[in-house]
């Protein structure tokens, strides 16, 4: 099986991957979980930031219910940095949301930068989404 979504649930029609798709993914994105000798860490999305910090997030979740304060989620979460164990780690959003919201991208680049400590990481090419997406389809 081939993992072809990473979206959230119902953008613009397309389903979040589901079932034995949706293991799959969680599956392959644990591949990455052996960090070797990185320094930094870069967690882009929901899915690696609860990997690596999924008690201290769910904590802060609750304390922000019982508080009543909104959930910060991914969003509210972009370039925080964590130091454990020697490592730095890097909150940022995923990048294929950053596809989907173009006005997102200096939060991408925000979050790559604390994680670089540079001034500037990239300069965004706009790109028709049928052309990105057939682009994809070869990688």
């Amino acid at each position: 099986m081939n993992v072809l979504r990473c979206l959230p649930p119902e953008v613009q029609g397309r389903a979040y991957p589901k079932g034995d798709e949706k293991r799959e993914a969680e599956a392959c994105c644990k591949q990455y979980a052996d960090l070797g000798k990185a320094h930094t860490v870069i967690l882009c999305g929901e899915h690696p930031q609860h990997f690596f910090f999924n008690e201290e997030l769910e904590k802060e979740d609750a304390e922000d219910r019982e508080t009543k304060r909104e959930l910060k989620g991914v969003m509210g979460r972009v370039g925080r940095v964590i130091e454990k164990e020697g490592r730095r780690f890097v909150f940022a959003p995923h990048p294929a949301f950053i596809l989907r919201q173009p006005a997102l991208v200096t939060h991408g680049q925000q979050a790559l930068q604390i994680a670089a400590n540079t001034e500037r990481v990239v300069e965004p090419e706009y790109l028709d989404w049928g052309y990105a997406m057939e682009q994809l389809r070869w990688l």
